[in-house]
Order: structure tokens, then C-alpha cells, then sequence
């Protein structure tokens, strides 16, 4: 049966990685196990309308940036509406604050996380008005490649309707901002944000992680993604 909601596809995939049926390595088939856990806790559970207008959302947009899809609407992956489903859409039952405070996500060159990343980004912006979004990665502008995305899906979807502004290192949708930032331990003095997106955290130097960690327990639904592709091999195969 092919699945036609962005629910139905989140569960088919984890009973696809349970089952064996999807090939996946150990670490992942562990994340799968806790989604299942999860879903059994009577003290947490997964908002259905945070999963379904993320999904819905993000399959608007138009891919305008010279890949091979160009001019066609997003699909999202599978395995990408479960590792973003699960990020944003677990709730805990008692005030509906958010489960997920901190995901980890390593993947190849070329799995699309800085489109992710923006969507992600869009998503924030638009369902938390007023808040701070920070792109973290070790240069501005590399930073700014995911900033790129956020300004692309908004300039070539007709942005959805949403009233944005676009600058070189910010992007405004309505009340709130998305900042691309050097991932530096003085960047983030005084700033509060509701979602720090990490691009490549492995390559930087200062101890930046240790300073967005510590922000997180200061706001109810602030969250961290870190996204990245694996490490060099002094790190091990995995970073």
C-alpha cells in the first residue's frame, strides 16, 4: 500500500527499518526503536498536525537552484520526514512542549541537508512568529549556503504568501528572523533563539556546541539540529 499521508509515510518507514525491509546500519535501526518508544509512552506524543503542516508545507516549494530536479515541487525522502518529523513533532502530553531538544543528523555530500536545514528554517519562522533562528557553521558564508535555500524556496514558491524580507546574512518572515552566523563562542553572547541549525559542527574550533547546549533549558521549545557529513578519519568512521 502506498502511503498518502505525511503520517502514514513516517510510521511506514520505521516498520520498513524494523522490520529489515529498508537496509539501515545499527545506529539508525536504535533511533527507530526509540521512535517505537516513544509512541508507547503515555507521557509523550507525536502532534499529527505539527508532522502533517511541516510535510505539507515543504512539498510546496520549487527546487530552483540548478539541480537535476530544478523546477519541480520538493518530495521529501523518507528517511528525511522521519529524522525532521521526529525533531519537531513529539510532544510531552502534560504542556505540549517539545520532546526533541537536540538531533543529530550525519549524512553523505549530496543528501540535501542544507535544503532541509531551510525548510526547517521556513517552517520556524512561519509556526513560532517572532522568533530567532541562528545558522551556525564555521564561515559565515558557509552558513549562508543554507540561508541560500531559505531564499530561494521563498523567492521562486511566490513564498507561500508570507511577507519576507531578504538581506545578505538575514532573512525576515513576518516578526522573525533567520541569521547566518560564524559558528564563533562570541557570536552567540545575548542571543536567544528558538532553533540553532549546525552545519558541519565537526570542523569547528571553538567550543561552540558547549554555548548552544547550555541556551537550550532557557526556552521551552528552543532546539538544536546539527547536521553534518562524516568526519575525517582521525575522527573515526563516524563523527
Amino acid at each position: 500500500m502506498i502511503p498518502s499521508t505525511p503520517v502514514e509515510r513516517f510510521w511506514q518507514y520505521c516498520r520498513a527499518i524494523s522490520t529489515g525491509e529498508q537496509v539501515a546500519p545499527r545506529r539508525i535501526q536504535r533511533a527507530v526503536e526509540k521512535t517505537f518508544a516513544l509512541r508507547d509512552d503515555p507521557d509523550v506524543y507525536l502532534d499529527e498536525d505539527v508532522l502533517t503542516s511541516f510535510v505539507e508545507m515543504a512539498e510546496q516549494f520549487v527546487i530552483q537552484d540548478g539541480h537535476s530536479m530544478n523546477g519541480q515541487q520538493i518530495q521529501l525522502m523518507p528517511w528525511q520526514g522521519w529524522v525532521l518529523g521526529s525533531s519537531l513533532a513529539w510532544k510531552y502530553t502534560e504542556d505540549n512542549a517539545r520532546v526533541c531538544k537536540q538531533a543529530w543528523v550525519e549524512v553523505a555530500r549530496g543528501a540535501g541537508k542544507s535544503c532541509m536545514a531551510g525548510l526547517v528554517a521556513i517552517y520556524e519562522a512561519v509556526h513560532n512568529p517572532g522568533c530567532t533562528i541562528a545558522i551556525l557553521a564555521g564561515k559565515q558564508d558557509q552558513a549562508a549556503l543554507i540561508l541560500d535555500s531559505v531564499k530561494m524556496f521563498l523567492q521562486h514558491t511566490d513564498g507561500h504568501g508570507l511577507d519576507f524580507n531578504i538581506k545578505a546574512t538575514e532573512v525576515t518572515i513576518g516578526a522573525s528572523r533567520i541569521n547566518a552566523l560564524s559558528a564563533k563562542v562570541h557570536t552567540l553572547d545575548g542571543l536567544r533563539c528558538s532553533l540553532y541549525l549546525c552545519d558541519e559542527g565537526h570542523e569547528w574550533r571553538d567550543d561552540v556546541f558547549q554555548k548552544v547546549l547550555s541556551a537550550l533549558p532557557k526556552s521551552r521549545d528552543s532546539m538544536m539540529i546539527s547536521l553534518s557529513t562524516p568526519g575525517g578519519v582521525d575522527l573515526g568512521l563516524e563523527s
